[in-house]
């Protein structure tokens, strides 16, 4: 694999890394940073529809889904609150989407 980083955060991505798993599950699938390959790398690909559906057949990989994208979630955060002025880092956090307004399936 070559070089490859996730440009916002700095972090270099290493072999067998899963991305762009946020941006299957965000319902605008909008994603939270930019990969930039610095050097030639091979990377590999899977449609949304296709995780999607490992996800429902593969509790265990569902499992694993779940537990990276909060973990990715919670590290987007600590970026967040290192790099904002200490006046807004008591500012009221936005208020997350009510079941009400979740479309299904």
């Amino acid at each position: 694999m070559g070089k490859v980083r996730l440009a916002e955060y700095g972090v270099e991505m290493r072999q067998g890394d899963l991305i762009g798993e946020i941006g299957v599950f965000s319902m605008t699938r909008e994603r939270t940073a930019t990969l930039v390959c610095e050097t030639d790398a091979l990377l590999l690909s899977i449609a949304d529809k296709q995780v999607l559906q490992l996800y429902y057949q593969n509790p265990k990989f569902g499992v694993y889904l779940v537990q990276l994208i909060i973990h990715r979630l919670i590290q987007d955060n600590h970026f967040i609150a290192k790099r904002k002025p200490a006046a807004q880092q008591d500012a009221a956090p936005a208020e997350a989407p009510q079941a009400a307004d979740v479309e299904a399936g």
